[in-house]
Formats: structure tokens, C-alpha cells, sequence
């Protein structure tokens, strides 16, 4: 590793500033800090499938709200159903017998989304192509 040539100018110049902000601070002249920047940040996240959306110019901190981006709205009014598992989603058509449950997401564990993606799997080889 070749050590860098502008090292001690740059420790210099940091030792330098800092002794100029102690200065400062003694005499009771604080430095004018810098304005926080407007940032891009987003205002929302989807629920189901962790998209960030509804970006907007923000100054400091920013509570980030719960939603559904317009894809997974879509779905969900088709009368689809979100799976959510800790890491992972799917949107499954739910049976006749289950259209109760059409539209809404549900929280499932890891075995029983891992078991819906089999079926999905299957059923998706066993079609005719």
C-alpha cells in the first residue's frame, strides 16, 4: 500500500481548523453552520411488497407512512390476495370457496408460503404448452 504524499498537508490543515474553531468557540464566536439540505426522500412504503414511493424534497427527519403502491392496489381491487412472509410475498387467486379472503393480505409463515410456491410451481409445469 503506498501511503498517500498528501497525508501530512491534509493533517495540517485539519489540525489548523480545528485549532480555528477552538478560537472561535473561546471567544464565543460559534462558525456558521451549514443549512441541512433538501433531500429526496420517499413518504411512503408498500405494505406488501416493500416498494418505496411518493418521493418529495424534505428537510431533517421524516416518519416514513404504510401503504400500497399502485401495483399492489391493482391486484388486491382484481381480488387477489397478498401472502407476506417476513422476507418474501405472493398474490395468489383465491379459490371460490375462499373469496372471502379475496383482497386482503395475510401474514403467513415461511413452510406455508414456501408450500403455495410449490403448488404454484406445479401447477404452472403441468399446463400444457
Amino acid at each position: 500500500m503506498n501511503p498517500d504524499p498528501n497525508a501530512p498537508k491534509n493533517l495540517a490543515k485539519l489540525f489548523g481548523d480545528m485549532k480555528d474553531y477552538v478560537r472561535q468557540h473561546r471567544n464565543g464566536n460559534t462558525p456558521i453552520q451549514k443549512r441541512a439540505k433538501a433531500v429526496s426522500n420517499a413518504r411512503q412504503v408498500c405494505e406488501v411488497c416493500m416498494k418505496l414511493f411518493d418521493f418529495a424534497l424534505i428537510h431533517g427527519d421524516h416518519e416514513i407512512a404504510v401503504s400500497h403502491c399502485e401495483d399492489c392496489k391493482k391486484l388486491l381491487a382484481q381480488g387477489y390476495t397478498a401472502l407476506l412472509e417476513s422476507s418474501r410475498f405472493a398474490f395468489v387467486k383465491m379459490p371460490e370457496k375462499d373469496k372471502d379472503l379475496r383482497g386482503l393480505i395475510l401474514r403467513v409463515d415461511k413452510a406455508t408460503l414456501d408450500a403455495v410456491q410449490k403448488q404454484m410451481k406445479e401447477n404452472e409445469q403441468s399446463k400444457p404448452t
